[in-house]
């Protein structure tokens, strides 16, 4: 599938219940900032999906085990999986923002997304229809089209 997988032996085999454990002081972390119940949904999903990837590719990780190679092995499956720019940016965002907590909070030592970067995001270009794609979207089938109509008579 195009991940690196990296030996661990020297990690800690935790449980889903630990993760989830520092997923909710994290959510508290959160609403004690005033941030809005969407925001922080948001939050949440977006670290537990990357808990489930990673347990779907490595198997189970002490939350310390999650290094940079691990990090851009996800940001790597989200390209793959052909998500936005602006979806990989959200991830990062979160993800910079959780580490960075548990990082304050002595959970981890080192942030692994650290270094991640940013994708570029196009700008939105819009194209508005002309008046002749309107009229094909608007005028029933079998009546006769503007460009058909000219020339005839």
């Amino acid at each position: 599938m195009g991940y690196i997988r990296y030996p661990f032996c020297d990690k800690v085999i935790h449980n889903k219940r630990k993760y989830v454990k520092i997923l909710n002081r994290f959510k508290l972390h959160l609403k004690n900032r005033g941030l809005s119940q969407h925001t922080i949904k948001s939050y949440i999903t977006t670290a537990y999906r990357f808990y489930a990837w990673i347990e779907q590719v490595y198997g189970k990780l002490e939350i310390t085990a999650i290094t940079f190679p691990v990090k851009s092995n996800y940001h790597y499956n989200l390209m793959e999986n052909n998500n936005s720019a602006a979806t990989i940016n959200h991830t990062i965002d979160v993800l910079n923002i959780f580490f960075s907590w548990a990082q304050t909070e002595g959970i981890i030592k080192v942030n692994p997304v650290t270094g991640i970067k940013r994708m570029a995001v196009q700008e939105n270009t819009s194209q508005w229809l002309d008046q002749v794609e309107q009229d094909i979207l608007t005028i029933p089938p079998g009546s006769p089209r503007p460009e058909q109509s000219e020339g005839r008579g």
